[in-house]
């Protein structure tokens, strides 16, 4: 298996059309902002995070919890993150360490993988 960088992004919300549609018509996405392939998998779930932060962080029913989720979230995917970086430093003969690549790799979706 061959890890590159992905180099194309696709929008995970309108799939790459730009807008989305509404009862009140078509709208430009809020995730690519009506520009598919400029914003990543990683800074579209941050964005999606921050916004659910913002929706519900006036919430005294679920506030708290919504918060406590996001920062466990955002915990996990950086230890993902560093996890995946030690993972790259292994010697390319290492076996374990290219299962874990191509295993993070799946949940956080970085790299196109060439078979």
């Amino acid at each position: 298996m061959n890890f590159e960088k992905r180099t194309e992004k696709k929008c995970l919300t309108c799939h790459d059309s730009g807008e989305l549609v509404t009862e009140f018509g078509p709208t430009a996405c809020p995730d690519c902002a009506g520009e598919p392939g400029a914003v990543g998998s990683w800074e579209q779930a941050e964005r999606r995070i921050r916004d659910i932060e913002q929706r519900y962080n006036d919430d005294v029913d679920t506030g708290a919890d919504v918060r406590w989720l996001a920062f466990e979230l955002r915990r996990s995917r950086g230890a993902l993150l560093r996890i995946l970086t030690l993972c790259q430093d292994a010697q390319a003969e290492d076996a374990l360490a290219a299962q874990v690549r191509h295993l993070v790799n799946d949940a956080m979706n970085l790299y196109r993988v060439d078979d």
